[in-house]
C-alpha cells in the first residue's frame, strides 16, 4: 500500500463520512477523531492483504556463510512497524484533507 493509495483512502473516507453524517459539518473540531477509526480499519485490512500477497511471492533465500551476511541488506522493517507508519501517514493525510477542504471553502 503506497502513499497515493493512502491519500485516496483519506479523501474517500472524508467525503463518505460527511455524506453519511449530514449533521456533522466540515468545521467540526472532532472530525479527525470521528473519521480515523474507519480509516484505520481499512488501512489495516489493506495492509494485511498486501503483506500476505508479498510474503507469498517472496520467500527469503537462506544464507549459508557468515561472509554473505556481512554484505546482506539490512532486514526489512517488521510488519507492525510498517503498519504503524501507514496509520500515522493516514492520520496526517486525513488531517491535511480536512484542513485543505476547510481552507478551500
Amino acid at each position: 500500500m503506497d502513499l497515493r493509495a493512502i491519500a485516496q483512502l483519506a479523501e474517500e473516507h472524508y467525503d463518505r463520512f460527511l455524506g453519511q453524517n449530514q449533521h456533522v459539518g466540515p468545521d467540526d473540531p472532532d472530525l479527525l477523531a470521528r473519521i480515523m477509526p474507519h480509516l484505520e480499519k481499512e488501512v489495516s485490512a489493506r495492509s494485511a492483504e498486501a503483506e500476505s500477497r508479498s510474503s507469498y511471492r517472496s520467500q527469503p533465500a537462506s544464507q549459508t556463510s557468515n561472509t554473505a551476511n556481512e554484505h546482506a541488506p539490512s532486514p526489512a522493517p517488521k510488519e507492525d512497524d510498517v503498519l504503524a507508519i501507514r496509520l500515522e501517514t493516514a492520520r496526517r493525510l486525513l488531517d491535511n484533507v480536512i484542513q485543505s477542504r476547510r481552507n478551500f471553502r
